[in-house]
């Protein structure tokens, strides 16, 4: 699947890192290894352009998700009640990641397999003469989970308490 990805930027003409890139290194880190990891893995989601390249609702949806989420995902499109929790790229809160400005990722908790990780993001004042808001930014809370030994989200859940895996429950 990272092959496939790397193809497709590739003959767009965009790069990004592979989400094993971590401009951290081990020895500047002040923090523990899997906070390291988290922190490595939603650099790579939110910078450098990877959300323009990297579709988390797609083919690519391994490198973000959890298989609990992606199943989850599926459950629910095959139900056709994927409305409310599809009315836009959860990873984001937006229908199109141009212009996104990663401002600060804060883990929370981590341990050896699970992490909840905080992030902030705004769109760079992209929106703003659109719908002029108040505040641009976006904060998302997102338990994370470790799978073969990489970091994938498990669950998006903004400050207004609505969840992306609540979303997708079927009755």
């Amino acid at each position: 699947m990272l092959a496939a990805l790397m193809v497709a930027a590739a003959l767009t003409g965009q790069t990004a890192p592979a989400p094993t890139d971590c401009p951290i290194a081990p020895e500047t880190w002040a923090g523990s290894e899997a906070e390291r990891g988290v922190h490595c893995f939603l650099g790579w989601l939110y910078g450098s352009g990877t959300l323009e390249i990297v579709t988390p609702l797609g083919d690519e949806r391994g490198l973000v998700f959890t298989p609990a989420l992606i199943a989850m995902m599926d459950r629910a499109r095959a139900a056709g009640d994927d409305a409310t929790a599809f009315d836009a790229d959860p990873i984001c809160q937006c229908q199109d990641p141009g212009d996104l400005r990663l401002l600060t990722i804060t883990v929370l908790a981590a341990d050896q397999d699970r992490a909840v990780a905080r992030v902030v993001f705004d769109f760079a004042g992209k929106y703003a003469a659109i719908a002029p808001k108040e505040d641009q930014t976006v904060s998302l809370i997102l338990p994370l989970e470790r799978h073969g030994g990489e970091w994938r989200i498990d669950d998006v859940i903004p400050l207004q308490a609505w969840s992306f895996r609540r979303g997708l429950r079927t009755p």
